[in-house]
């Protein structure tokens, strides 16, 4: 099994070699700058990037063509959720508005069950090209 330091060394090595400005944040950064370390209860590597600079699909491809895998957690976010061999990685798209920087961001559930539900209920959700649900036989 990969360590977390080779991890966070190769993804910083992709991000760098495809030329994605991005930067560390959230309890990835809290361990760096508190401990020198990343923390090893941390059970993710928290990456940020510029939406405005940044195409969901091609930071989604990015990490696919290395070896991660897409997970879903809530539908309608700023953030992607990758899960590698040993370890997940978030990647938190900040926007930029009148010189503010933030991010819709929300804490993904521990149960099963509930993550089941927020699935379902942004499939129901979506709509299609032509406005008609793509889930439900109605508009």
């Amino acid at each position: 099994m990969r360590t977390d330091d080779e991890v966070f060394s190769d993804i910083c090595t992709f991000l760098n070699n495809n030329d994605i400005n991005y930067w560390i944040c959230h309890g990835t950064l809290l361990g760096i700058i508190r401990e020198n370390r990343l923390l090893p209860w941390d059970n993710d590597l928290d990456f940020a990037v510029w939406d405005h600079e940044n195409d969901k699909g091609k930071i989604i491809s990015l990490f696919e063509s290395n070896g991660y895998r897409q997970e879903f957690i809530f539908g309608d976010n700023d953030c992607l959720h990758f899960m590698g061999a040993s370890k997940q990685v978030d990647v938190s798209f900040y926007k930029v508005h009148e010189g503010l920087a933030s991010i819709k961001w929300a804490i993904p559930p521990q149960n099963m069950l509930y993550k089941l539900f927020i699935m379902v209920a942004s499939k129901v959700g979506q709509k299609n090209e032509n406005g008609y649900n793509k889930n439900i036989l109605s508009k």
